[in-house]
C-alpha cells in the first residue's frame, strides 16, 4: 500500500532498471510527488528504442531493463507532468558510458485552503 502523503521530491537511483513494470513504477513515482521526480537508470542510454526492453536474468533473479526515452516522454506527458527532461548523462565508465536521467515536475497538486 502506498503512503497517503505526497513528497516535494521523489528520487530513485537505479530502481527502474530492475522493476517488472516500468510504466507502473513511473506512474507511482509521479503519483507520490507534489513537486519533482528525479529518476536514474544506470543501464545506459538507448535513444533508438521505441519500447522498453525487459530482460530477466535467472542466475541473479532480477530484471535488467533498458528504457526507451520516447516512451518515457509520452507517459510523463500523459500523466500531466511538465518541465520534462529525459537525457543521457556521462558516467565516466568504459562499459556503460551514459546513463538515463529523468527529471519532471509532477502533475499540479490541488491548491490547499489557507
Amino acid at each position: 500500500e502506498r503512503p497517503a502523503e505526497k513528497y516535494d521530491l521523489v528520487f530513485s537511483h537505479a530502481v527502474v532498471d530492475h522493476v517488472y513494470d516500468i510504466e507502473a513504477f513511473v506512474a507511482a513515482c509521479a503519483g507520490q510527488s507534489r513537486g519533482w521526480l528525479y529518476l536514474t537508470s544506470y543501464r545506459g542510454w538507448f535513444p533508438t528504442l521505441r519500447d522498453h526492453v525487459y530482460a530477466w536474468d535467472d542466475w541473479t533473479t532480477a530484471f535488467y531493463n533498458s528504457l526507451a526515452p520516447a516512451q518515457l516522454l509520452v507517459q510523463l506527458h500523459q500523466l500531466g507532468c511538465t518541465d520534462i527532461q529525459v537525457k543521457p548523462q556521462a558516467t565516466g565508465k568504459q562499459d556503460i558510458s551514459q546513463e538515463t536521467i529523468v527529471i519532471a515536475r509532477a502533475p499540479a497538486a490541488p491548491t490547499l485552503p489557507r
